[in-house]
């Protein structure tokens, strides 16, 4: 679809289009298991602040696409991460974030470790979530999909310079030394 991988800057244009991987979600599987921390890193800037959703900026999902392991959405003028762990039901009420501008790229990542979910915009604490308990172990085999789900539903328009998964829970010192650098390595100072 309308995914387009930019050449003078290595970054997603994603208009409707989307990407799909079965690869990567069998790693990340592979990887969680047993685990009960997470850290995603993302950076983006939604093409519009008003982009109806929960518009797919990158998810992780089973087979059948009605539940999602994680999900990173946009509703309008928010972002929203939503976490399944064993110790809950399978539709999560998401960690809803506040979006101030689509003007630029943000740097936005979200860390859980058993008993707590924050989220960081260009390394500062946003929002916390004391209420969410468990481990990754019921994660389902699926796909990971940027810009929309496996089917091409919920699409998600806006650029995607980037995204990492980490099997543990960064710090609040890294989250802020990668903000920076990112802030760094894009021109945008200190």
């Amino acid at each position: 679809g309308a995914a387009i991988l930019q050449d003078a800057r290595p970054f997603f244009e994603l208009n409707g289009g989307y990407l799909v991987s079965g690869e990567a979600a069998n790693a990340m599987l592979a990887i969680s298991r047993g685990s009960s921390e997470l850290t995603l890193e993302a950076i983006f800037a939604p093409a519009s602040l008003d982009q109806p959703g929960p518009a797919r900026i990158v998810a992780l999902a089973d087979e059948s696409e009605e539940h999602h392991d994680f999900a990173l959405t946009q509703d309008g003028p928010e972002v929203t991460f939503t976490l399944r762990t064993d110790m809950q039901t399978p539709d999560p009420a998401p960690l809803r974030v506040p979006l101030v501008t689509s003007d630029y790229p943000l740097h936005c990542t979200i860390t859980y470790r058993h008993g707590e979910l924050i989220a960081y915009l260009d390394g500062v604490e946003v929002a916390c979530w004391k209420n969410l308990w468990g481990s990754l172990t019921s994660w389902r085999p699926g796909a990971l999909t940027v810009g929309a789900d496996a089917g091409g539903k919920n699409p998600w328009c806006g650029i995607l310079e980037g995204f990492a998964l980490y099997n543990r829970c960064l710090e609040p010192s890294e989250v802020a030394r990668n903000a920076q650098n990112y802030r760094l390595l894009a021109g945008r100072g200190m």
